[in-house]
């Protein structure tokens, strides 16, 4: 399932007219990638083919394919932040030094 904080930076990234669009096309790619479809497959064929051992290597399995998913999730998570922190950085600034000055008596 896609997490609220990513659904909510889609909305408020995109323009009115494509949100739709946009958060369907995340949940249709999310569903076809995730542990739906892909990760039990790929796990089932590390373990037949590779590891030749139909229920001891289940775990070696799960763990050949969970890390490297969860390293291409972080790195994917962090180019989106740096890009958002880029592209949203003067307004952050701006909306923070707003702030700081309502605050001054």
């Amino acid at each position: 399932m896609i997490g609220l904080g990513v659904l909510t930076t889609l909305q408020s990234q995109l323009p009115p007219r494509v949100r739709g669009v946009g958060v369907g096309l995340t949940t249709v790619s999310s569903t076809r990638w995730s542990m739906r479809s892909i990760g039990p497959l790929l796990v089932a064929l590390l373990t037949d083919r590779v590891f030749a051992d139909r229920s001891a290597r289940v775990g070696q399995s799960l763990a050949w394919v969970i890390v490297p998913a969860l390293l291409c999730a972080a790195l994917l998570f962090a180019l989106a932040a740096r890009s958002l922190e880029r592209e949203s950085g003067a307004e952050l600034a701006a909306a923070s030094g707003q702030r700081q000055r309502d605050d001054d008596p």
